[in-house]
């Protein structure tokens, strides 16, 4: 986890195979960053392809520049396309019509949700 709250920060867990980053706080471009090396990192570490993302702690002030810079670098640091992801957000929340269609243009695997548990049958889906 990174520390504190008016940086962002971001927690990795691995829950039945799917690896959880939860963000938390001020989430600038740097946190997102972190939060996708942390993914990248998890996947690989527990060899797993299913990942979920919750943003629905964290304020992102600048989240188009933050989303758009860390799908650019995602590749980089080991987030593959091949991953299946979801992204958990508030029910409403413009951010997740934004990563949709960011993720669409880098041809990824995400689904955006606003509840936990569709997001949970859409990353696991492929895995039936």
């Amino acid at each position: 986890m990174t520390p504190g709250r008016d940086q962002g920060t971001v927690e990795t867990t691995v829950r039945d195979g799917v690896v959880w980053v939860r963000l938390d706080g001020v989430v600038m471009f740097q946190t997102m960053l972190a939060a996708v090396k942390a993914a990248a990192e998890a996947t690989r570490a527990n060899a797993t392809d299913r990942v979920v993302f919750d943003l629905r702690s964290g304020t992102y002030p600048a989240y188009e520049a933050a989303v758009l810079e860390s799908a650019r670098h995602a590749a980089n640091v080991g987030l593959s396309a091949a991953l299946r992801i979801a992204v958990v957000g508030q029910e409403g929340d413009p951010k997740l019509a934004f990563v949709r269609e960011v993720a669409a243009y880098r041809g990824a695997q995400v689904g955006t949700f606003s509840d936990e548990a569709p997001a949970i049958a859409w990353v696991n889906a492929r895995r039936r």
